[in-house]
């Protein structure tokens, strides 16, 4: 049985009691900690707690705490609670709030009541978080977490809320902060290459400044996975010429922001994420003119078509000038050009499939995911950033391939939450993968179950009702698919972490790619 150290006020040992028994309505003191791990970038991880937690589930706090148990140190005990909570191994850097302690009491009654000294550490291999005691986790500077905590108090733990400001400090030790966040850099970037299309469009028609402007409002939207993906490699292969970067960063986001746009055109979508597209905006205002629907529609899908033509140009075009060395620049335009062919590929072989001329097996799923979205949205930003950081190409050669499985996992999750995700969560409905026929991997296995005959006029109906919707999730459910890409996405993922550990690669480049991997396979939006 685990036991708490009890205390007084000072922080000395008085007594022991049983842990699982110790947290009540009025709870004694104990000896507790604190501590918040950073990254070689400055950042520092925040973790969810786990909906399962007794006291405060769900909510922000800092890396992780813990008690010590009797008769052992407390440095000891930050270190086991490490590898306990996060799979982490830590070096301790400092305890600047040494005798921090706070009394506060949760929704459902029980009191925490601790004398509870603060650390910050410094991670020194990848995350496995344990998912009973941490539901999320997120590295953010420490600027930001302040300011989140201050704007959101009631979203983060009592104590990360009283102590924070005690550690602020302490949060960017010199020797761990990199000079210049590269994040920022790429954000004013993209604005001005985007603002400088607007601006040669002004020689042009008014239409064509509008396109430029649509153009603009939809590659500022948008999460960033690939280029924020290219930057966190770039620097930690070593690569030090963060004018190089983040031009390859922003034509990775121009190709991701044509390929959403022409994806919409094949698709026949007018809006995305509940709001128009180009297609969209384009044909109302036609219509609204006075044009057929026939027409505008045309008109739409014209403009489309032509935006996603001018953005992969304007890429190929950042790639094709990076002011490095020779080798490197044709390496990294070697990478880009396969990447918009392979990406072709896939997007081909998807509207192929959607036909249903024939029963594709699961392998012939793989494969299109593997061009389609893994080849643009993982391999070409790990692939750039180990070709302009100069990597060797053991490890260039080693990311190639963990790159494609990650892709694969991401897209496995989102054809998951296409089908049964959380509407709130994903913006996303789920019968539009339904209405549209998409051949994911559920569906590939679902049409083997006899169950598969009953509801197959509905998969791909475009006018499909809710209630039909639920038939169809249903069949898919009863049919095992669900569970299949379930353990399909666990398999590659315990696939990738072998061969992470099995490549030889920087420390900072491991933690990144584990991270990532675990992101996108739990996922939920």
């Amino acid at each position: 049985m685990e036991h708490v150290v009890l205390v007084d006020d000072d922080g000395v040992a008085v007594g022991t009691h049983p842990k699982e028994t110790a947290h009540g309505g009025k709870t004694p003191r104990h000896l507790a900690f604190s501590c918040h791990v950073v990254r070689s970038d400055g950042h520092v991880l925040v973790t969810r707690r786990a909906l399962g937690k007794r006291t405060w589930p769900g909510v922000w706090t800092n890396s992780y705490c813990g008690h010590p148990e009797p008769g052992e140190s407390l440095e000891d005990a930050v270190r086991r609670r490490a590898k306990f909570e996060l799979g982490l191994e830590i070096e301790i850097l400092s305890c600047p709030l040494p005798e921090f302690r706070y009394t506060a009491r949760d929704a459902s009654g029980i009191e925490e009541n601790e004398y509870c000294p603060v650390f910050v550490a410094r991670a020194t291999s990848s995350l496995e978080p344990n998912r009973d005691e941490v539901a999320e986790i997120q590295w953010i500077s420490p600027d930001d977490l302040s300011a989140a905590v201050s704007a959101a108090p009631w979203a983060f733990s009592p104590w990360l809320v009283s102590h924070l400001p005690g550690v602020m400090s302490a949060l960017t030790p010199r020797e761990c902060a990199h000079p210049v966040p590269l994040f920022p850099v790429f954000e004013a970037r993209m604005t001005e290459i985007l603002r400088s299309g607007r601006d040669e469009a002004r020689r042009f028609t008014p239409s064509y400044v509008r396109l430029w402007e649509t153009v603009e409002v939809i590659a500022h939207g948008g999460k960033k996975v690939r280029p924020r993906l290219l930057l966190d490699a770039y620097r930690a292969l070593g690569g030090e010429d963060d004018r190089a970067a983040v031009d390859a960063a922003c034509a990775i986001e121009l190709l991701h922001a044509a390929l959403v746009i022409h994806d919409d055109v094949i698709d026949g979508d007018l809006t995305r994420r509940g709001r128009e597209n180009v297609a969209g905006r384009f044909a109302s205002e036609a219509q609204a003119a006075g044009a057929t629907q026939r027409d505008a529609r045309a008109w739409g899908d014209a403009s489309s078509i032509i935006a996603g033509d001018l953005l992969i140009t304007r890429a190929h075009g950042l790639i094709a000038t990076l002011d490095v060395a020779e080798d490197r620049r044709r390496s990294a335009l070697e990478i880009f050009s396969e990447t918009v062919l392979e990406s072709a590929a896939g997007e081909h072989t998807d509207v192929l499939l959607s036909m249903h001329l024939s029963d594709p097996t699961s392998d012939d799923v793989i494969a299109m995911i593997e061009h389609k979205t893994a080849a643009y949205s993982f391999r070409a930003p790990l692939a750039l950033a180990a070709a302009l950081s100069g990597a060797p190409r053991r490890v260039a050669d080693a990311v190639d391939v963990i790159a494609r499985q990650i892709g694969v996992i991401y897209q496995l999750r989102d054809d998951v939450l296409g089908t049964f995700g959380d509407e709130c969560e994903t913006g996303k409905s789920v019968l539009s993968d339904l209405r549209e026929g998409k051949e994911t991997l559920l569906i590939s296995y679902a049409r083997h179950d006899p169950a598969w005959s009953d509801i197959a006029h509905h998969f791909g109906d475009e006018s499909l009702t809710p209630a039909d919707g639920a038939q169809v999730r249903d069949v898919v459910e009863r049919s095992g698919a669900r569970a299949y890409v379930e353990s399909r996405i666990d398999a590659r993922r315990d696939e990738v972490r072998r061969r992470i550990h099995a490549a030889d690669l920087p420390v900072e480049l491991v933690q990144l790619l584990e991270e990532a991997s675990n992101e996108c396979s739990a996922r939920r939006a």
